[in-house]
């Protein structure tokens, strides 16, 4: 999945191309009822940002929305790499993926905040038994 990623994400060539895959990314998950509540929003960031993480059979599934499309879109990114995978996988994964999506989508540093939170709250919850 994350290779598939990059892969789309290397084939940008500008910033248009880069926002339009993005905005179309914002769209891939439907959005769980409650998840814009104010104990799921990331106060980091300066466009409203919600994460919700939702667990079931030692199993990940987390949601993210946003006012911005950007947001939402990287958001929907790195949801969408821990998505129904196993708490004891996750482990695994490096903190170089978030720091490549985060390159690869030209993410500032205030925006950046919000994300890497949400890769945190993810990391956060698969160690919880």
């Amino acid at each position: 999945m994350l290779d598939e990623i990059l892969e789309e994400l290397d084939m940008l060539s500008d910033d248009f191309d880069r926002y339009s895959y993005l905005a179309i990314k914002a769209k891939e998950f439907s959005e769980p009822e409650g998840l814009r509540r104010e104990e799921n929003r990331i106060p980091a960031c300066t466009s409203p940002f919600w994460v919700r993480i939702d667990e079931k059979d030692n199993r990940i599934y987390p949601y993210c929305s946003s006012d911005s499309v950007f947001m939402h879109g990287v958001g929907n990114i790195i949801c969408s790499l821990f998505f129904g995978m196993d708490k004891s996988e996750i482990h695994g994964v490096e903190r170089s993926v978030l720091n490549t999506v985060l390159e690869k989508t030209n993410t500032d540093s205030v925006r950046a905040r919000g994300i890497k939170q949400l890769f945190d709250s993810i990391m956060a919850r698969a160690e919880k038994q």
